[in-house]
């Protein structure tokens, strides 16, 4: 699905309707104080604050805006009052003013009038009403209106050929009409007038600013007396804060200036210039969407620039972020009409869980509020890490990707007009500095060590040096620094990437219609082509295609215009299927399997079971597109029912055996794909083993993710009995013959780890879908940026970058045709797998459980090529039939240059584990936990021990103990972290000792920052043991005494705000596995 948002900009908002003023009581609207409401809390020290690795574009203290700084499960401390505005229906929050009477809020109404009331409250005493006469004159929008301190408003009169500002006083009498002379830009339209702007110091007294234009600015005195036309005010204000006004101007051809000028002085005294927002994807420097209202910043340190609905943005004097406010309608504040401020108090209209208010706070909670932390996501990564507006690293490849061989320019631009104040620089002392690293997961992790860049002021670009050579993704962390004190001031990470040789992933010659939730058809189908997926789900919403289900089946009571993809002007059968056909077409051509799934447990297809209309309508719609998209053949009904029907016979015989008769029935080509379930959900599958469902569909389908994000292995499928291997156990011998498809999976890949894990992920289990003889994988999704809980589970970030997944997807699906039928084989290294290839004897693929281990390659071949999951290639010699290579996470092909048969081995051989079994002790436990988990002798246990309390209190010392029945001699000791792919802890640092055949303790490994690997192995010269021991220290973030552990991967191990940052030990420490090894 395609979503927009429509945009509103302050600066143009002509909209239809005359001016009213009204009283709130007689319209509707009233405020309703919700004192200390709650929203908010006070931000904590960041001076502590250290990750296991480095997060890209949080640099050093920035860190601190996506890291924890409360408690998690403490009160929110309240912050500041809400006045929660009771609104009729056709009215909308469109700004605010002071006067000494105190704050008013301004409503816009459907009919485009205005509507005043106190923010406060108030009666018809303290209201206005003013109305011009609407019967007789034509209705227009002249802009923003005026209000003086004491009450007066000031408006546009444009009707029947004036050019008058209208005076209202405090009655909503009018009491003056100030003529407007005409300038060299009047063209004698009703709209020359844009807006009127009351200051309070222009030569010692308050004025009036009318804009002609966008380029004229007239004044007036507020008796009426004409002062001219300014030179030196800008020509388009679009508000005023006291005697500071802000206006947007071009300063280029592609380049406006958002700016501040000070009326008193003539000074300006902000500006930041950006380009303006032109629909096309990340290819700029950071904007502003809709800017409004600019005021001061709390303690004058720096303005707030609101943009409506989007954020409230804090920045320097040229535009250098600060802070920011985003906008979130569920849980905090959004931002959706304007803010003013007076003697240190600031009032905002905001929206909280979909209720309209205003927000009143003091300069320290305005503060506190930009201070306060943001959860760090795929989707707000870009607005949380700028530089500052106007000022970015670009490049000039669409979504920052070049294919192998050619040539990808990345730049630091500073936009025309930047770092300067009425033509003087105002960024002399100001450096960038950038590094850049490739995949940290890889064999040959490449890393490019940090760089100067000396800013353009005024305006330009400067090339930064990036590895382009190797394919894969990259991320390149910039910071802009205060040269004199050396403090980092902003930061930004920008993404690119460099496509496998034979792989086409430039994006910029596919069809339209990317979207937020996903891509059309006709894009879809392409991706699918590209990105190695080879098949792309076509969704169907029958509420939208059919009024009411349950009246008799027939193709003209389907709303064929509302089909996926259909232009908003279609009208008939083939307009509604011209995209969808396209889509079949190119599918065809480029082997695309289309699925087409009919409902997803909603409404619509509950009302066609009940009514007995399913099946009709399902041999209506499959007929169908057999005349207008033959290509599209398979079929999917419905979407995860074992989440709306308990049981599998029951749905299989109402719904799914009737769709595949009908479907059949309608076209002899058609094949249907059942169940879909969530989960192998094994259970509901035996009893939809119980129908006839086997006899009846063409295959089976399961949506297999994983738990917690967590890897194909780590969640246990890969084990023997387990996975598919348990899937086809339950749907026995009747069903066996079935193909079995991965209709919907895929993996987040929000913050520092799941960024870079995706990739790993989706190689590995493209490998094992060829091992569990999987017939398809269609990925959750190839493109966009939709997911629960604001998470992104795409191959390529909407309008942003291609990810590891994508790459991954592209190189290895490619790498694997040709190869023939994989079967595992063994490494002799207890955490490594590998797989050999039935039509490709020459080529070995190795991985591990999220270790690193260094191995032995070993064949006959004088050479061997070693290509990773992205498709990087490097040569290896073999001395003796042996090399030394490294194996992680990350999947590799190894093959030899003359086909023969290759084989991976430890460096140093791995004897029995010998803790395997071992009795274990724990210092704590957390319910639901289990110690003796940790020497199962697998890295992989569906639920590692974490840690508890200590007789009801903090556990202090948070320790396992192994103890052997007799000494052994070891020298390597593994342990195991719990996953932090998603919201749980992982280990980081933590001890290793062990007890001698004398009963003395000594620590033979110190790990510090384990971050990149679950599972480390630690080595030390053999010694004889009776014990192994592991210890997690303490430490302190924020000021708070915390146990030193990853706090999830999402923020280089530092907890991020829904985790919360506090003293405890339950569930804090997580080990999934303790081995111990003899020496070889």
């Amino acid at each position: 699905m395609t979503m927009a948002r429509a945009r509103r900009r302050r600066l143009a908002a002509y909209s239809a309707g005359a001016i009213v003023i009204a009283l709130a009581a007689s319209v509707g609207i009233a405020a309703v104080l919700i004192q200390n409401a709650g929203i908010g809390r006070s931000a904590a020290s960041a001076s502590d604050m250290r990750p296991a690795v480095p997060v890209c574009g949080f640099p050093g203290a920035l860190v601190g805006k996506i890291v924890a700084d409360a408690p998690r499960d403490q009160d929110t401390e309240p912050i500041g009052s809400r006045y929660r505005l009771s609104l009729n229906d056709d009215l909308h929050i469109a700004g605010l003013y002071m006067t000494d009477a105190g704050a008013l809020v301004e409503s816009q109404k459907d009919d485009g009038s205005r509507v005043f009331a106190p923010v406060t409250g108030g009666g018809a005493d303290r209201g206005i009403v003013v109305d011009f006469d609407r019967d007789t004159r034509e209705p227009h929008n002249n802009g923003s209106v005026a209000v003086a301190p004491d009450g007066t408003v000031y408006a546009i009169d444009s009707y029947e050929g004036r050019r008058d500002i209208a005076v209202f006083d405090a009655r909503g009498t009018q009491t003056a009409a100030i003529a407007v002379p005409k300038s060299d830009a009047s063209e004698e339209h009703p709209l020359d007038l844009h807006g009127v702007t009351w200051v309070p110091d222009f030569d010692g007294e308050p004025v009036l600013l009318v804009g002609e234009r966008g380029v004229v600015t007239h004044i007036f005195r507020e008796d009426g007396t004409y002062l001219g036309v300014s030179n030196s005010l800008p020509g388009a204000i679009i508000g005023a804060s006291g005697n500071l006004v802000t206006a947007v101007e071009p300063i280029s051809t592609d380049t406006v200036a958002l700016s501040v000028t000070d009326v008193a002085t003539g000074e300006t005294v902000m500006s930041a210039s950006y380009r303006p927002a032109d629909g096309e994807s990340g290819a700029g420097t950071p904007g502003l969407e809709r800017p409004g209202a600019v005021v001061p910043a709390p303690h004058a340190d720096g303005f707030l620039i609101y943009e409506a609905g989007e954020s409230l943005t804090w920045v320097d004097s040229i535009g250098v972020r600060r802070g920011i406010w985003l906008g979130d309608q569920h849980s905090s504040p959004s931002p959706v009409g304007d803010i003013v401020t007076h003697s240190g108090t600031y009032w905002m209209s905001v929206t909280v869980e979909g209720e309209e208010s205003v927000l009143k706070l003091s300069a320290d909670e305005m503060a506190a509020m930009l201070a306060t932390p943001v959860s760090y996501k795929a989707q707000n990564g870009p607005a949380i890490a700028q530089l500052g507006i106007g000022v970015g690293v670009v490049s000039d490849a669409p979504f920052n990707h070049a294919d192998w061989g050619e040539q990808l320019t990345v730049s630091l631009r500073f936009e025309s007009g930047w770092g300067l104040l009425d033509g003087d620089s105002a960024a002399d002392d100001l450096e960038f500095r950038y590094s850049i690293r490739g995949d940290p997961l890889s064999a040959q992790p490449i890393t490019e060590p940090e760089r100067d860049v000396d800013p353009e002021v005024g305006g330009g670009e400067v090339s930064l040096e990036v590895p382009s050579a190797v394919p894969g993704p990259y991320e390149l962390s910039i910071r802009m620094v205060d040269g004199a004190s050396g403090e980092t001031r902003s930061a930004a990470c920008f993404r690119y990437s460099i496509g496998a040789e034979g792989s086409d992933l430039n994006l910029d010659d596919l069809a339209p219609g990317a979207g937020w939730g996903g891509p059309d058809p006709l894009r879809g189908v392409q991706l699918a082509d590209r990105l190695g997926i080879g098949s792309f789900r076509l969704q169907l919403d029958m509420g939208t295609l059919i009024a009411d289900p349950a009246q008799t089946p027939a193709a003209t009571r389907i709303d064929w215009s509302n089909l996926p993809g259909a232009a908003d002007d279609a009208t008939s059968v083939l307009d509604g299927f011209r995209q969808i056909r396209a889509a079949s077409d190119y599918a065809l051509a480029h082997d695309v399997e289309v699925i087409v799934q009919v409902g997803q447990n909603g409404d619509a297809e509950r009302a066609a079971v009940d009514a007995g209309t399913w099946d009709g309508w399902a041999g209506v719609i499959v007929a169908a597109f057999a005349r207008h998209a033959p290509g599209i053949t398979l079929w999917s009904p419905w979407n995860e029912p074992n989440v709306s029907f308990d049981s599998g016979a029951d749905f299989s015989t109402r719904v799914d055996i009737p769709f595949a008769r009908a479907a059949h029935a309608a076209n002899s080509e058609a094949r249907v794909i059942a169940g879909n379930t969530l989960g192998f959900a094994d259970e509901w599958w035996t009893d939809a083993a119980t129908t006839p469902l086997c006899q009846e569909v063409d295959a089976l389908a399961v949506h297999p993710y994983t738990g917690w994000n967590r890897s194909w292995e780590e969640e246990g499928f890969a084990g023997a009995g387990a996975g598919y291997d348990s899937f086809r156990k339950a749907i026995g011998a009747e069903c066996a013959d079935l193909p079995v498809w991965d209709t919907e999976s895929g993996w987040t890949s929000d913050g520092t780890l799941p960024y870079w894990t995706q990739g790993s992920k989706v190689a590995r289990k493209l490998l094992w879908n060829r091992l569990d003889d999987v017939a398809g994988w269609t990925y959750f999704f190839s493109e966009g940026g939709w997911g629960e809980n604001n998470l992104s589970w795409s191959l390529i970030q909407y309008e942003s970058h291609v990810k590891p997944g994508a790459l991954a997807f592209a190189a290895v699906s490619r790498t694997l045709v040709g190869l023939g039928t994989p079967s595992l084989v063994d490494t002799g290294i207890p955490v490594a797998h590998a797989a050999a290839f039935a039509d490709a004897p020459g080529t070995l693929a190795a991985w591990t459980d999220e270790a690193r281990v260094d191995a032995e390659l070993t064949a006959t071949a004088a050479t061997a090529t070693v290509t990773d999951q992205y498709g990087a290639t490097r040569e290896i010699e073999l001395t003796n039939g042996r090399a030394e290579v490294v194996l992680t996470s990350n999947l590799q092909f190894f093959s030899t240059s003359d086909g023969s048969e290759v084989h991976v081995a430890p460096a140093e051989p791995f004897g029995d584990d010998v803790l395997r079994g071992a009795h274990v002790r724990a210092s704590s436990t957390a319910e639901g936990s289990d110690a003796q988990i940790v020497t199962s002798g697998s890295v992989n246990p569906y639920l590692p021990w974490r840690s508890g309390t200590a007789e009801g209190r903090v556990d202090e010392n948070p320790a396992l103990t192994v103890s052997l029945d007799k000494p052994v001699t070891i020298n390597r000791i593994a342990v195991a972290s719990g996953s932090m792919e998603c919201c749980e802890t992982g280990l980081r640092s933590y001890t290793i000792s062990v007890r001698s055949e004398d009963g003395e303790w000594q620590r033979v490994a110190s790990v510090e920052d384990q971050f990149w690997s679950r599972v480390r192995i630690s080595e030390f010269d053999p010694i004889s043991v009776t014990a192994v021991r592991v210890e997690v220290p303490w430490t302190t973030i924020r000021d708070t005494r915390v146990l030193d552990v990853n706090y999830s991967g999402l923020v280089g191990g530092l907890p991020p705000p829904f985790l919360g940052v506090q003293t405890a030990s339950s569930e804090a420490v997580s080990i999934a596995a303790i081995s111990a090894w003899a020496p070889g």
